[in-house]
C-alpha cells in the first residue's frame, strides 16, 4: 500500500496503543507449571488492525495430555485504546465460541488483567491474574492464582521469544 499523501496517518492512530508495541510480531515458547509437573507450548502473533486503531493477537496453546493426545486452544484478541478509566479494553474470541471482555492495566512496563482461573481438577481458585512483561527478545507471560486467601501465587510461566517470519 502506498504511504505517501495519506489522509489518515496510521502512526497517529496507533499512539494510544504504543505501550503495547512489545506484543507486535511472532512469538513462541514452552511454558511450565510452578507447583506441578507438565508443560505447554504457545504461539502468539501480534499485529496492527484497522489502520492501527486496534492491536490484534492470534494465539494457539497446546497442552500435551497423559494419553499422548494434544488439547489445542485457539483465540483471537482485539485490544482497543484505553477507556475513560485508563484501562485498555480487549475482547477475546475463543475457538469454543466464547467472547470474553477484559480490562487491561499497563503500569511500570507490565500489562496485567483479571483472567479466568485454570480448570485443573481439585484446584480451588478464587481468582486469577495474568501479567505480560517485555523482555529483550519477547515477553514473559505469568498466570497468578488466589486460592481464596487474598494472596496471589504463580501458577504458570512462559517466556515467549520472538522468531523471524518469512513474507
Amino acid at each position: 500500500m502506498a504511504t505517501t499523501d495519506l489522509v489518515h496517518d496510521p502512526e497517529e492512530r496507533r499512539h494510544a496503543l504504543q505501550p503495547l508495541r512489545f506484543l507486535l510480531g511472532s512469538f513462541r515458547g514452552d511454558g511450565r507449571y510452578v507447583n506441578r509437573d507438565g508443560s505447554f507450548q504457545k504461539e502468539v502473533i501480534g499485529s496492527w488492525e484497522a489502520g492501527g486503531r486496534f492491536l490484534g493477537i492470534r494465539m494457539s496453546v497446546v497442552y500435551p495430555l497423559a494419553d499422548g493426545r494434544k488439547d489445542i486452544h485457539d483465540a483471537l484478541v482485539l485490544i482497543g485504546p484505553p477507556a475513560e478509566d485508563g484501562l485498555f479494553v480487549a475482547h477475546a474470541y475463543t475457538d469454543g465460541g466464547a467472547i470474553v471482555e477484559y480490562r487491561l492495566s499497563y503500569e511500570s512496563g507490565t500489562l496485567s488483567f483479571a483472567d479466568r482461573p485454570p480448570n485443573e481438577h481439585r484446584l480451588q481458585v478464587a481468582r486469577a491474574r495474568k501479567t505480560l512483561t517485555p523482555t529483550v527478545d519477547g515477553f514473559e507471560e505469568r498466570l497468578d492464582i488466589d486460592r481464596g486467601n487474598g494472596q496471589f501465587e504463580t501458577y504458570s510461566v512462559i517466556a515467549l521469544r520472538r522468531y523471524p517470519t518469512h513474507s
